[in-house]
């Protein structure tokens, strides 16, 4: 091989080289893209990490908080969007989104000083007044909260979560009716979050409209079918309008969802009360009371009456005879007792 030859070679060499180290760089951002796109978060971290390894990236880092973020893990998401801000303290985004985390750890001080940061950058950036609403909602403000979430949707009538802030606020307000108004809003721009629905079903339960609140309960269930909450609500619903198999199987999902929820064994043994199944009434109210022994409404089931109900049910023969020796008994009481009273009017003339 000649001289020429080898450095073609080393050449076409390095030439491959480069351009797989670049293409591996390129494909592991782009494949953590796809993976948080898919919900795929975990796997969106590791591509967003190897990326980083090798090649510093704005980007790579905002990708990766706002995928922690939705991992829940905050304390990493507020480290990467500080890192986004260190290299370019103009991106408003990254304040924002770093925002939201501090909300999410209790440091609300630090959110609304980011939101206000992103404020000053971008004085129409209609999420920064919603992330100051939401802090003032959570610190009890309801007034100042409804006045920055009216500026959001003034500057960008879409803002559906905006709708859906203020409209938790009117129901802290007990404005259930305007709350209601402004929910719809919120699911005409998006029919696809189920926490809409959920809060709209909230306040019809609250107007004591169960049958719209099951509505809504199970459309919310369609788009969330692992939210355990929203069976709980919707059981209450069935509950409270009679439809006691309908509760049963939805407080059965919450239980086989967390075997320790007290509160839907509850409405377990309250429903099976109802149906006369006493035996399983027993079962539940003894499952509560083996996980809570103060339950607080313990008082509202009398055990001693399930046992003897139950028995009775069990034994319906005995029971009608038990009843009726019951009833002759007290009709001979009383033809006795006026008897004695007719002996002692004769006397007395």
């Amino acid at each position: 091989m000649t001289k020429a030859t080898n450095i073609k070679f080393v050449a076409l060499f390095t030439l491959v080289w480069v351009v797989n180290t670049l293409t591996a760089q390129v494909s592991f951002f782009d494949k953590g893209l796809d993976a948080f796109e898919r919900g795929k978060y975990e796997n969106a971290i590791e591509f967003y990490t190897l990326f980083l390894e090798d090649h510093e990236s704005i980007n790579a880092h905002f990708n990766r908080g706002l995928t922690y973020y939705k991992l829940k893990k905050f304390d990493q998401s507020i480290h990467d969007f500080s890192v986004v801000i260190n290299k370019d303290r103009n991106d408003y985004e990254a304040y924002y989104n770093r925002g939201l985390s501090y909300i999410e750890v209790g440091l609300f001080d630090k959110a609304s000083e980011d939101f206000n940061l992103a404020l000053e950058l971008n004085p129409d950036f209609d999420k920064a007044f919603l992330g100051i609403g939401t802090v003032l909602s959570m610190q009890g403000k309801y007034d100042e909260a409804l006045d920055f979430f009216n500026k959001s949707i003034e500057i960008n009538e879409y803002n559906d979560v905006a709708y859906y802030r203020k409209s938790l606020v009117l129901i802290e307000q007990k404005e259930y009716k305007d709350a209601l108004a402004i929910l719809n809003k919120a699911i005409e721009i998006d029919s696809t979050n189920s926490m809409y629905y959920e809060a709209r079903a909230d306040i019809n339960y609250k107007l004591e409209k169960p049958e719209l609140s099951i509505e809504d309960y199970s459309k919310a269930i369609d788009l969330s079918p692992e939210n355990s909450t929203l069976y709980f609500n919707r059981g209450i619903s069935y509950y409270d309008m009679k439809k006691y198999s309908n509760a049963k199987n939805d407080f059965q999902y919450v239980v086989y969802k967390n075997e320790y929820d007290e509160d839907a064994y509850w409405y377990l043994a309250l429903a099976d009360i109802q149906t006369r199944d006493y035996e399983m009434a027993i079962a539940y109210y003894d499952k509560v009371l083996s996980l809570n022994p103060n339950y607080e409404y313990k008082w509202a089931i009398n055990r001693r009456q399930l046992v003897i109900k139950k028995w009775m049910s069990e034994n319906l023969v005995y029971s009608i005879l038990l009843v009726g020796l019951f009833v002759l008994c007290i009709f001979f009481l009383f033809k006795l007792l006026q008897k004695r009273k007719r002996n002692k009017e004769i006397k007395t003339t």
